[in-house]
C-alpha cells in the first residue's frame, strides 16, 4: 500500500484519530523524529502483519514514513538513530490496544539519519 498524505487516506487517518486524537484538533507529531506529521504510517509495515487496525497505525512526517517504508520498525528505529527510550515507548504503546493519547502529549524533535534520501 503505498503511503499518502492524510487527504488520500481518510479512512487510515480516522483509524489512526482514535488512539492519537483527531488531527485538526491537536497537531500530529511524528512519532518517530518529532516534526508535523502529514501521513499514517502502519508501524509494523501492512505486507508483515496485514493490519490497519488503529493499534498499528502512527502519525509520521513524510521522510520518515517513506525511510522506513516495508522494514522492521525496530530495525528501521535502531538504524536512523531514534532514541532507545522512545522506541521502548512507541513498543509499549502498540502493545497497549487501549493506548490513546493525551492532548499535550509532547515528542521532542530528534534528528535522525535516513539511510536513503528522503524525498519532500
Amino acid at each position: 500500500m503505498p503511503h499518502a498524505p492524510f487527504r488520500e487516506t481518510r479512512l487510515l487517518r480516522d483509524r489512526a484519530a482514535r488512539r492519537w486524537g483527531s488531527p485538526t484538533i491537536r497537531r500530529w507529531l511524528c512519532v518517530y523524529c518529532g516534526a508535523p506529521a502529514t501521513e499514517v504510517d502502519h508501524f509494523y509495515p501492512y505486507t508483515h502483519r496485514d493490519s490497519s487496525l488503529p493499534h498499528n497505525l502512527v502519525p509520521a512526517c513524510g521522510p520518515c514514513n517513506r525511510d522506513k517504508s516495508n522494514t522492521d520498525p525496530v530495525e528501521w528505529m535502531t538504524a536512523v538513530g531514534v532514541p532507545p527510550d522512545r522506541i521502548a515507548w512507541l513498543l509499549a504503546i502498540y502493545a497497549e490496544p487501549t493506548f490513546r493519547a493525551t492532548r499535550n502529549l509532547r515528542i521532542d524533535p530528534v534528528p535522525l539519519t535516513y539511510r536513503s534520501t528522503p524525498r519532500r
